[in-house]
């Protein structure tokens, strides 16, 4: 009694927990186990179709120059651990090469930077440190860009200021607005 209990008790998690369609598939089967054993021989083939989809999302990835360079690891180390929860695990010195191939031109000397030191070491080239180099310079241009705003937006400022303040100039020699002294 208590063994057809929880074979209906897993069968009610197996039919609440997926699609329809898979559920059409499995319903002819008697017992629990046998539904589950089902599911994994159809999961199957789609596991493989979605590893082969995720590693080659993986290979054409690409950053833009305007991208913004911290959502696009992000995107990448989602496509590793999903796929490292199907059981299909990327060697470090792989997604090292995925990570500096994907780079735009900009990084193009960072790269060479980081390759000749990992070569003059000796040791593999590490994702982790990529990342955290190409990050590290990521903020270094950014904040330099911000500057750049900044300085220009002081500009405009001082600019706006001075011709304003031209028009509120008063003549010493003939006592009209507009001009000075030396430009009478």
């Amino acid at each position: 009694m208590r063994w057809k209990d929880d074979n209906e008790a897993v069968k009610a998690l197996i039919m609440s927990s997926i699609l329809d369609e898979l559920f059409n598939w499995i319903k002819s089967k008697v017992t629990a186990q046998a539904w589950w054993d089902s599911l994994k021989d159809i999961c199957k083939d789609r596991l493989r179709s979605l590893s082969i989809d995720l590693r080659q999302k993986l290979q054409n990835a690409h950053c833009g120059d305007d991208n913004n360079i911290y959502a696009y690891f992000v995107k990448l180390a989602n496509f590793c651990e999903q796929l490292a929860a199907m059981g299909q695990s990327m060697p470090d010195q792989q997604y090292a090469d995925i990570l500096i191939a994907s780079l735009p031109p900009f990084y193009n000397m960072h790269i060479c930077a980081i390759t000749t030191n990992m070569d003059e070491t000796g040791r593999p080239i590490n994702p982790t440190r990529i990342i955290k180099f190409i990050c590290d310079d990521y903020d270094k241009c950014m904040i330099g860009k911000e500057a750049d705003k900044k300085s220009n937006d002081q500009a405009f400022a001082a600019q706006a200021q001075k011709h304003k303040n031209k028009s509120d100039i008063k003549c010493f020699n003939c006592k009209k607005k507009g001009h000075v002294k030396a430009k009478c």
